[in-house]
């Protein structure tokens, strides 16, 4: 009779959630297939900024942790969870900037094989996100990251995967899994494959792709942005060294905030006759960077888009005939001040986020097209 009810005393605690900690503050969760939420208690959702989890997640609980967690954790721990698929949009969220300067990481699940559409889109605020892969480079849905790029980065022991200059690669450098924002990206010789989406909405100062590169993934470059100076001054350079144009996937330059790819000078012709690559703007390589004034440019052409401005105390109000995507903001030194998702035919800019003697604004259509203004205070 004793170990009978050993057997089902021990059946039971088998099925509950185990919730271990050193303070309210650094908290294990094993979920036992309930619901995150009714795990912790409310002390813990009040002050938890370490948080371990194993077991299942369900789409409510990924809700639960973007809506309600993510903003005070410094760091969730997925690492020994059972997911293998990351759903559509676990963690796209827009997280406040009264979280400026934070540093968080989010510990990516060792059985982890498939990111579905914007599963690590965060709109990081003030904050610095990591997600640290644990195993190996997952496939990848559409416009997994946000539109400023998000950083992945192997974790120490990674078996599979290692981190040069910025660019997350297999061990043999054969294949760039994902590009890191910052600075010029400079792709490593040993590479012969950009996997899909690598460059995905990813800001940065500048591109070479390497001769060894035969074959580009679909998405690979799918909205990426080279700022272009607000003021005077040189273009960031995109160069692709290949002799032969690399293979090209699905919609790989699509949405390319940029206007030259610099081919080596002896294959210009032969790029401008491939499928993919003749539409683009091509360049020989020996033209170097290309200087540019804007100034002029934004006083006298008259806007395709019939745009118009008008301001309050508070805003600058913008009323286009067409959907605006988003619009960014330069100040004249060419330093990006400000993004803003809008998604609408209007939006309103705070005058807090303008600098004088003027701003310069790249408002971006939902039909691709772009467009930079002059902002006044």
């Amino acid at each position: 009779m004793k170990r009978f009810l050993s057997y089902i005393v021990s059946a039971i605690i088998a099925v509950l959630p185990i919730v271990a900690q050193n303070d309210d503050t650094h908290i294990s969760v094993n979920t036992g297939g309930r619901p995150l939420k009714s795990i912790l208690t409310d002390e813990q959702k009040a002050r938890v900024t370490h948080l371990t989890i194993t077991g299942t997640l369900t789409e409510d609980d990924f809700a639960y942790l973007r809506s309600s967690l993510l903003s005070q954790l410094e760091e969730l721990n997925l690492r020994d969870a059972d997911i293998d698929t990351m759903p559509a949009h676990a963690f796209h969220c827009e997280l406040p900037f009264d979280v400026i300067n934070e540093y968080k990481k989010i510990i990516l699940p060792t059985s982890l094989t498939h990111l579905s559409d914007f599963a690590l889109s965060v709109y990081k605020g003030g904050a610095h996100i990591t997600f640290e892969l644990t195993g190996k480079f997952p496939t990848v849905g559409e416009q997994v990251y946000n539109v400023t790029g998000t950083a992945i980065v192997p974790a120490p022991d990674n078996k599979y995967c290692i981190m040069e200059n910025n660019g997350v690669y297999s061990t043999d450098k054969d294949t760039l899994f994902k590009a890191n924002p910052g600075g010029y990206l400079i792709i490593s010789e040993e590479t012969h494959i950009i996997y899909k989406s690598a460059f995905e909405l990813l800001t940065c100062e500048g591109i070479t792709l390497p001769e060894t590169i035969d074959s580009i993934g679909d998405r690979a470059f799918f909205d990426a942005r080279l700022p272009i100076p607000t003021g005077a001054g040189y273009l960031p350079m995109f160069e692709c060294k290949a002799i032969t144009p690399p293979k090209l996937g699905i919609n790989v330059f699509n949405n390319l905030t940029y206007s030259y790819i610099h081919v080596p000078d002896e294959s210009l012709e032969l790029y401008k006759s491939t499928e993919g690559w003749k539409d683009l703007n091509l360049i020989k390589l020996s033209t170097g960077q290309i200087y540019h004034d804007p100034f002029q440019a934004i006083d006298d052409v008259q806007s395709q888009n019939d745009i118009s401005i008008s301001a309050n105390n508070k805003y600058v109000h913008i009323h286009s005939a067409h959907e605006i995507k988003d619009i960014s903001l330069f100040d004249l030194t060419g330093k990006q001040i400000g993004m803003f998702n809008v998604n609408d035919i209007e939006a309103d800019i705070p005058k807090t986020r303008l600098c004088p003697p003027y701003t310069i604004a790249t408002i971006r259509w939902k039909n691709g097209t772009t467009e930079t203004i002059k902002l006044s205070l």
